[in-house]
């Protein structure tokens, strides 16, 4: 939580600073652009989730464990 808020400060900074200065200016100091453009990839990094995992395969064989005394394969009989 901490990364994240930290990233939308430095986006709400960045912006700040665009509508201080003005795009026009910024544009020019290359310097500038540069470190609000290392800033804005910088918070997108601190925001980036994880990957969820896929999903594991569905077989008989990993449904046994949870099934108790019921067969993966099918009812046993009547």
């Amino acid at each position: 939580m901490t990364a994240w808020n930290e990233a939308d400060a430095i986006r709400a900074y960045c912006d700040a600073a665009e509508d201080r200065y003005g795009m026009d200016t910024i544009t020019t100091d290359p310097e500038a652009a540069d470190w609000l453009a290392f800033a804005r990839e910088h918070a997108d990094h601190a925001q980036c989730l994880p990957r969820m995992p896929a999903d594991p395969e569905v077989t008989r064989e990993a449904l046994e464990p949870y099934l108790g005394r019921w067969s993966p394969y099918g009812p046993r009989g009547w």
